[in-house]
């Protein structure tokens, strides 16, 4: 029994401890939002939510921080945090191509906040059976980036870059060429909406990245 207290005595030490700490970094965070001790609480109880889900305190805390500085409100920031634990602990059950990586961990977070986590986890796989390096991988993700601060409709890129995984057209060479053509898009006088949705069409019809382009350059 003298055994088993003293064995609970320490955990219960470092579990008061833990939460001082959590208390003492959030309190900064929360000081000068007007915040009732209600909503407080309500926050400390969702961040306490995210640290059983294995969230980094530091990235809730980031996600407040944002939300303060975009004056949301508490109903809005308490939402953008919940979303974010959410997020953060779906992501962290998929099997991430390098995510012993810090960046390319950070890459999927990313890529999670435009495509959902079933298309994550098809993608991921396609990658993994291909044994794609980690730059390449990296590439297909900055190429998805790029593509949607250009507009494309997200359903477009996601599936357009996922065919180009599974035929084997993602190599540094593929994905470039269809960056390049997206940004000469005003020349060729197609939106990159356009663009893409040609390269989807073509690759759904069994074509190669070649003979798309090629055919693209005849219209």
């Amino acid at each position: 029994m003298m055994r088993k207290i003293g064995i609970t005595i320490p955990l219960i030490l470092l579990f008061i401890s833990s939460v001082n700490a959590t208390q003492a970094e959030l309190a900064p965070v929360l000081n000068g939002w007007g915040l009732s001790p209600s909503e407080t609480a309500v926050v400390e109880a969702i961040i306490k939510d995210g640290l059983e889900k294995k969230v980094e305190l530091k990235e809730m805390l980031d996600t407040l921080k944002e939300a303060k500085l975009k004056k949301y409100s508490f109903y809005d920031s308490s939402i953008e945090l919940m979303k974010k634990i959410k997020l953060v602990a779906e992501i962290g059950g998929l099997d991430i191509p390098f995510s012993s990586d810090a960046e390319m961990k950070k890459y999927a977070y990313y890529l999670g906040q435009m495509i959902n986590v079933s298309q994550m986890e098809t993608l991921f796989r396609e990658m993994k059976e291909k044994k794609m390096p980690k730059t390449q991988v990296k590439t297909v993700y900055e190429l998805m980036f790029f593509l949607n601060s250009k507009g494309v409709p997200v359903s477009e890129n996601y599936q357009t870059i996922y065919l180009m995984v599974k035929t084997g057209q993602a190599g540094q060479g593929d994905l470039d060429q269809v960056k390049n053509v997206v940004l000469k898009s005003a020349d060729i006088k197609k939106s990159p909406s356009e663009i893409i949705g040609l390269i989807k069409n073509g690759l759904l019809k069994g074509k190669s990245l070649k003979v798309i382009f090629y055919d693209m350059g005849k219209k």
